[in-house]
């Protein structure tokens, strides 16, 4: 029954063929304790009807509870005898509660959201309900919605049509065939109709009975390609300088990472110092500065800067804070205040150093080595300061150590070599430099041994720098003791994940390019310049905008699936993109193989499927560019192909058997050659994420050869150029 007061009836007999009505009692079947009605004794009497006509009651409301079994039993009365025998007892559940959605619809001729067969093909449909008392299915076909409402568009009752169902004891389930009468995107409404007859909620499955041949419009994307040189040399990889992420981010900010303000004062009884440390994006000087810098920098005490590049010399004139994969050079302004409170006004004598920080990683081994030189500025005081004075009455005193702030480390404190000893300045016209060494080692220690994830075999060391500082000035009371400052943390990584190499230490905050031989894959070039220059955010293109590099599920920390394969009924990166629905164009342009081995036509895609920025990488499990239905994110890719054109050159195309591209692109998806699509990357993960020791969700971005597109006007609707 499908209602709490349902109908209940019976037909009787009479020999006389007098009229009879029936009295019918109703039991509660597990307490066999009659419902109440207002005959009592659970008795409700029908209207007089004729014999063998249907005498029937309805059952009161609020008696009756949905789920539960009742049982009824009549007798008759033809209005002067009762038959005095009860019929026998006869059981019913109240089922009022309709099917959930279908749990399942799948067919092998039309995948759901994809391409599938031709017009008037016919299809099987199969029906899981997920539930086992679905006695029949429902469906019918019909055109698409487009209205974007989450309906599925269709609100006539016509059209159903009706299966019944077979259950093996746990679902039941049904099959239906159909097909699609006109080109285009269609829908299959299926629901659920249960043993009371209750019709369950629609489930909506979307499907296409594609184009399966090229228009032959206008196209959008024509990108004229030169001719593959397979055996073209491949291009180094980009570890040039890069901003110092962090140290420059610190600056712009006022704070550093660690929470403590920017400019540090004394608060107790050690000083009446201030001293301010300010991260500098470029250290500028003056050519006397740097002469006398060059100078003292070239006597033999003097220990050489770690950095051997030119873009961190010290003796340069400007010194940008920058970094690559293994070094980093960290300029800061240093300055000191010191305040007799006893003169008026007040008197505010001041000395300001640079300091430049240099730190050195080895990608194969544990060592880390840092470098410090403090050069005091020669400059005028402004008014109303005062310089300090010179002599033994106005000091400056400092003990310098490079820190590292880790119990993976060797040591966590270290003294610098300086020349000379402890340091110590004489006055604004003490000019005298001091450079020094302090060397570190990883002690092999990881964040969790027992663990196999990327996130468990490395440690993070912060370097930074400390010191205790002392002054004194003519008249201002000698304080006995040191006050203490830290400069900002920099973060190396030391890990043993790695395949093939030693254990090694980087700096993980910079972010290495990969680079794509154009001269050999210019298709691959091409497809990846164009969905990162026609991305919102432009993912990939520089190292402002970089992918995040996602390893095997193995080793990544959310157990995300990239490759083409179904993990637990859920597609991987890349079966969300290429393994559902791709056509391979029939005019897809192949190459002559190096070994003489036939070439394949195969999907390309960008983002890469090993990226936390593919679309198939939901963002509740830490995807960071998911499409709407990361199980079918192909469909919200742009569709091209790398063709034969011309003749004479090979074209990048929009794919015109799909609909035009929509920009932004979230996603692309190319037809191209397989020794193009898999060569192009093939050094990635034998060489490049190994050099600069990527680690899950480590950022790096993807040069293409972006000079080879100058007369590619990417804010154009529509991208017609030529690759140089």
């Amino acid at each position: 029954m499908n209602s709490t007061t349902p109908t209940l009836r019976d037909k009787f007999s009479d020999a006389d063929g007098d009229t009879v009505n029936g009295t019918f009692q109703v039991y509660d079947a597990a307490t066999n304790k009659p419902i109440t009605t207002p005959a009592g004794e659970g008795l409700i009497v029908s209207e007089f009807v004729k014999p063998g006509e249907w005498a029937s009651v309805k059952v009161p409301a609020g008696q009756l509870v949905d789920g539960k079994t009742y049982k009824f039993r009549t007798n008759a009365y033809d209005g002067t005898h009762y038959n005095l025998n009860f019929s026998p007892w006869r059981e019913f559940v109240v089922d009022a509660t309709a099917p959930g959605v279908p749990k399942s619809v799948v067919s092998e001729t039309y995948p759901e959201n994809l391409p599938g067969g031709a017009v008037r093909k016919q299809g099987r449909f199969d029906v899981d309900t997920g539930v086992d008392d679905a006695r029949d299915v429902e469906y019918r076909i019909g055109l698409a919605d487009t209205d974007d409402d989450g309906n599925s568009g269709n609100t006539s009752t016509d059209g159903w049509q009706r299966t019944p169902t077979t259950n093996n004891g746990f679902a039941a389930k049904a099959s239906f065939y159909a097909a699609p009468a006109e080109d285009g995107n269609h829908q299959a409404e299926v629901r659920s109709v249960d043993r009371a007859d209750n019709t369950g909620a629609t489930r909506v499955y979307g499907f296409a009975s594609p184009r399966r041949t090229d228009t032959g419009r206008a196209k959008k994307i024509d990108i004229n390609l030169p001719k593959p040189n397979i055996g073209a040399t491949a291009p180094g990889y980009h570890d040039e300088p890069q901003p110092a992420w962090d140290w420059v981010t610190v600056q712009q900010n006022g704070m550093v990472r660690d929470g403590k303000p920017q400019v540090y004062r004394s608060t107790g009884p050690k000083s009446r110092a201030t001293v301010t440390l300010t991260p500098l994006a470029e250290l500028k000087r003056s050519p006397e500065e740097v002469a006398r810098a060059r100078r003292q920098l070239r006597l033999p005490e003097y220990p050489d800067p770690i950095i051997k590049g030119g873009w961190c010399d010290p003796t340069l004139v400007n010194i940008k804070a920058q970094m690559t994969r293994t070094e980093a050079s960290l300029p800061t302004q240093m300055t000191f205040e010191v305040t007799d409170p006893a003169s008026q006004p007040p008197k505010v004598y001041q000395q300001m150093f640079d300091v430049l920080y240099m730190l050195k990683t080895d990608p194969e081994s544990n060592k880390i080595k840092t470098w410090m030189q403090i050069d005091p500025r020669d400059w005028s005081i402004p008014a109303p300061k005062l310089p300090f004075p010179g002599g033994a009455n106005g000091m400056i005193l400092l003990d310098v150590q490079s820190w590292c702030q880790s119990d993976g480390c060797d040591k966590q404190a270290q003294d610098w070599d300086f020349y000379g000893g402890r340091s110590r300045w004489s006055g604004n016209q003490d000019q005298h430099i001091i450079t020094g060494v302090a060397d570190f080692e990883w002690n092999g220690s990881v964040n969790n041994s027992a663990g196999s994830k990327d996130k468990d075999l490395p440690r993070e060391l912060p370097l930074r720098w400390w010191m205790d500082w002392g002054t004194t000035i003519p008249g201002v009371p000698d304080l006995t003791g040191e006050d203490e400052i830290v400069s900002l943390p920099t973060m190396a990584r030391c890990d043993k994940v790695i395949s093939g190499k030693d254990p090694g230490c980087v700096l993980p905050s910079y972010r290495p390019g990969y680079t794509i031989n154009s001269e050999a894959f210019p298709g691959a070039a091409a497809h990846i310049w164009l969905i990162q220059n026609k991305h919102a955010k432009k993912l990939g293109k520089s190292p402002q905008t970089p992918l995040h590099y996602l390893p095997s599920k193995a080793r990544n920390a959310p157990g995300q699936e990239p490759e083409n394969r179904l993990d637990n009924g859920k597609p991987g990166n890349r079966k969300a993109v290429c393994g559902r629905g791709f056509r391979k164009h029939n005019d897809t342009a192949t190459v002559m193989t190096p070994n003489g081995n036939p070439d394949a036509i195969s999907c390309d895609e960008f983002p890469f499927a090993a990226t936390y920025e593919s679309p198939g990488f939901p963002a509740a499990s830490g995807g960071l560019n998911p499409a709407k239905n990361t199980e079918y994110a192909c469909l919200e890719c742009v569709q091209t192909v790398v063709a034969k054109g011309d003749g004479t050159r090979e074209h990048l195309y929009n794919d015109t058997t799909y609909d035009d591209p929509k920009w932004p692109a979230l996603c692309g998806r190319s037809s191209m050659s397989t020794y193009i699509n898999t060569q192009s990357m093939q050094p990635f993960g034998i060489s490049f994420a190994k050099q600069f020791r990527l680690l899950d969700k480590d950022e790096y971005w993807v040069d293409p050869a972006n000079g080879r597109f100058a007369d590619c006007h990417p804010s154009k609707d529509e991208i017609k150029c030529t690759m140089k």
